[in-house]
């Protein structure tokens, strides 16, 4: 070995002290340096008991029932949560189908009031234009009857032969012809005759004329001793226009009554309201609500 590992050698030997083994050792060994096994405490037993048969049906069956009430528990909790909203659905299914069928029916209650009061309107309306035509149409048969009767008296006017043709058939109706009769006509219809038939054709035919004021140009009256003929003017007109006078008649009679009926109604039927949407909508709020 060389020197200097021997001084190093040297030098740590320097350093090492010595231990120190005054004090002793808290724990006893042996001859061969080992200490003695420490003693463990004590443990003490306790006592078990099994448990009785009947201590185990009574844990048994409240185990059952704990289990069956917290079935019970979980299966009302799930019905009670699905019949709610089963119920929920029904429900708003039904009122759904309750509020349309109401609603249904109170459109169509409204509908048939607002049809009912434009039929009032319209026969209101109606009833006017009714009653015109029916105040035009008397008119025009009144227009119609004076029309023929100015034609007649103008014709009686200008053609002087008009009154040989009424002397002629007023004789020819008489049932008796060869007969004395005696002919009543107006101072110019009795020259116009007397000037057409000599005196003694009016001999031979029995015929004696009579001038009369009272009567009109173009009347003839013939009287014999068993009959007359009343062939006046305004007789032989109503005669020719009698239809017309028929109809005059059964047209006044028809505006009498529509007057009649147009007053009643406007009297019995009071005038209605046709609901506005903003009041039919809040009627079906209030019988939804109700």
């Amino acid at each position: 070995m060389s020197s200097s590992n021997l001084d190093a050698v040297a030098e740590e030997f320097k350093h090492w002290q010595i231990p120190d083994v005054s004090e002793e050792s808290s724990e006893k060994q042996n001859l061969f340096g080992r200490t003695q096994a420490q003693s463990l405490p004590q443990i003490e037993e306790e006592s078990f008991t099994p448990p009785t048969l009947a201590e185990i049906e009574a844990l048994q069956q409240q185990a059952e029932q704990e289990a069956r009430e917290q079935g019970f528990q979980q299966g009302f909790n799930q019905g009670l949560e699905k019949g709610k909203l089963e119920g929920l659905e029904k429900g708003h299914e039904e009122g759904f189908a309750q509020g349309k069928e109401q609603g249904l029916e109170q459109g169509l209650a409204e509908a048939k009031e607002i049809l009912l009061r434009l039929e009032q309107l319209v026969q209101q309306l109606e009833q006017p234009l009714s009653v015109v035509d029916t105040q035009i149409e008397a008119s025009l048969v009144m227009l119609s009857s004076s029309l023929a009767k100015a034609i007649v008296a103008t014709e009686i006017q200008t053609n002087p032969q008009h009154i040989h043709n009424v002397l002629r058939q007023g004789i020819e109706s008489l049932p008796l012809k060869n007969q004395p009769v005696n002919v009543r006509l107006n101072p110019q219809d009795v020259e116009l005759v007397e000037q057409a038939y000599s005196a003694t054709m009016l001999e031979k035919k029995q015929w004696q004329f009579e001038a009369d004021p009272s009567l009109s140009v173009g009347d003839c009256f013939i009287e014999s001793q068993k009959s007359a003929v009343d062939l006046t003017v305004k007789n032989r007109t109503e005669t020719v226009l009698v239809a017309l006078t028929e109809q005059q008649y059964q047209l006044e009679k028809q505006l009498q009554q529509a007057l009649l009926e147009q007053t009643q109604k406007a009297v019995a039927i009071p005038t209605q309201e046709v609901p506005t949407p903003n009041e039919s909508s809040e009627n079906q709020e209030t019988q939804e609500q109700a």
